[in-house]
């Protein structure tokens, strides 16, 4: 089964929030066929978890700290995002690498806490242009997998960062020689692509054998497309 991870980021208010997922069960996409997972935004959880209950569908949080609890002002626990029906966490986005400073160290930490909460770490991986254009893709891939590869289940997801929201997408051969290179690191891993992914795309994502799903972005977001999109699947 294809495991799709929808991000909302910092998008849909907690009123729109509850208006799209509205209309996503009154529109009845057919998602039998998917492990679909929704990522919204931390205020949305509690609501989410109540909305989705008699349907296949799973809760994944954006980020987490990697404390049980304490005087961290601001911050989120595994636990409390357990608490609030998540089953999975996505760990190390490029975005928390490029705002908030979040560092290999960091985003172990994180996936650890986030295992020992008995829920997925989804460790979000990839390379800047300059380490694609010189051909460091290897290199980079390897030193970020080095502190997470041995936590058992894990989700990696392999995000250029050079293509996210830039409508640029690696070639096939790229994708699957970065994610044969995750499996033969992590063989127990279960590995998605992310960044610009498209109605136009899925398909040729879908033929890479060692990819089991996608992390979709600002396609989530998109009610109609998103729709479309999920039906696709029946066809692929």
């Amino acid at each position: 089964m294809l495991n799709i991870v929808a991000n909302w980021k910092m998008n849909l208010s907690f009123i729109e929030s509850e208006i799209f997922m509205g209309k996503f069960f009154q529109q009845q996409p057919e998602i039998d066929h998917l492990n679909l997972i929704l990522a919204p935004s931390f205020p949305f959880l509690p609501k989410l978890k109540e909305m989705i209950q008699n349907h296949p569908i799973q809760i994944a949080a954006q980020d987490t700290f990697w404390m049980k609890s304490g005087a961290y002002t601001g911050e989120v626990s595994p636990l409390m995002l357990k608490e609030m029906g998540c089953s999975y966490v996505l760990v190390g986005h490029s975005e928390r690498r490029q705002y908030f400073g979040e560092t290999d160290i960091i985003v172990e930490k994180k996936a650890i806490a986030v295992h020992q909460a008995r829920m997925i770490p989804i460790v979000c991986i990839g390379e800047h242009r300059e380490s694609y254009e010189e051909g460091k893709t290897r290199n980079v891939i390897l030193q970020q997998l080095e502190r997470v590869k041995s936590i058992n289940p894990l989700w990696v997801a392999y995000e250029p960062v050079w293509s996210i929201g830039s409508g640029k997408i690696p070639s096939k051969e790229e994708v699957a020689k970065v994610t044969d290179l995750i499996l033969s690191e992590c063989p127990h891993a279960n590995v998605l692509y992310g960044g610009s992914v498209s109605i136009d795309n899925q398909r040729m994502f879908c033929s890479i054998d060692s990819l089991h799903g996608l992390l979709v972005g600002g396609l989530s977001v998109k009610l109609p497309d998103f729709c479309v999109f999920l039906e696709k699947f029946k066809n692929i």
